[in-house]
């Protein structure tokens, strides 16, 4: 059921008017998070030592994850006040002889993987 609804996806977006105006904005966006992970990977890398040498009474594992619980919290709370519903993609649909339960919880997993 999942690749099905995953084929219809792929339908939806290359079958679009703007096809390739949104696929080089996804290419671009995703050299983007490309550089930012490498970019967070480096910072993980160099962030230990330098805590370390910051606050030497403190565990710097500690000090990350409590940077990282508050950074989630905000960044669900964000997304749960300013994201939309991808209602648009679920409507055609409704038509189709599948569960409404299937297409609620194809709902909430796009909503779970946009990065942007």
């Amino acid at each position: 059921m999942i690749f099905q609804f995953i084929k219809l996806e792929w339908k939806q977006f290359t079958r679009s008017a703007n096809f390739g105006k949104s696929l080089g904005i996804k290419i671009v966006m995703g050299l983007i998070a490309l550089y930012f992970i490498v970019m967070f990977l480096f910072l993980g890398i160099g962030l230990y030592p330098a805590l370390k040498k910051l606050f030497p009474e403190q565990d710097p594992f500690l000090i990350v994850n409590k940077a990282i619980f508050f950074w989630v919290l905000m960044d669900l709370l964000i997304r749960f006040f300013f994201q939309k519903l991808p209602v648009l993609s679920v409507k055609p649909l409704l038509t189709v002889p599948i569960a409404k339960k299937k297409h609620s919880s194809l709902c909430f997993r796009q909503i779970a993987f946009i990065l942007f």
